[in-house]
């Protein structure tokens, strides 16, 4: 499958690294660089990332945090903010949870520094081609 012809404008066009990992960007206001993120079905959010990431991209703390179940069963406290993305061309506030364990290593240009859910993905289509190294998701139509 091929992504390059006959896709929207606005979808959104990712790929396959090296790793086996489904990655996109969006973009948020006022910030330059676009932001690489990983696609994670078993996370229900819309968005996870580190508290210095978070802080970096602006997304307000709201006070508040939540008990979330990882893989594992693991469970931990995380603080939640709000922020604004660029998503299929529109704004579109999210919800975002924020961890605060050890600080992340200085991001390589190729590592995810975010992960999207379902939340976020709902609801357009995602199609995940690994034979191609391509990933679309595209709006609902």
């Amino acid at each position: 499958m091929v992504f390059s012809s006959g896709e929207a404008l606005s979808d959104i066009v990712g790929h396959i690294d090296g790793r086996n990992r489904p990655l996109v960007t969006f973009s948020v206001p006022g910030h330059e660089d676009a932001v690489l993120a990983l696609i994670d079905t078993g996370f229900n959010g819309y968005l996870l990332m580190h508290e210095d990431v978070a802080g970096r991209l602006g997304f307000v703390n709201r006070g508040l945090t939540i008990t979330v179940e990882f893989a594992g069963h693991a469970r931990r406290r995380l603080n939640v903010a709000d922020g604004r993305i660029g998503w299929f061309d529109r704004l579109v506030d999210v919800s975002v949870l924020v961890s605060s364990d050890s600080p992340p290593r200085a991001a390589a240009p190729d590592e995810p520094i975010a992960l999207i859910g379902t939340a976020l993905l709902n609801p357009h289509k995602l199609v995940v081609d690994f034979a191609s190294g391509q990933v679309l998701i595209a709006e609902a139509r």
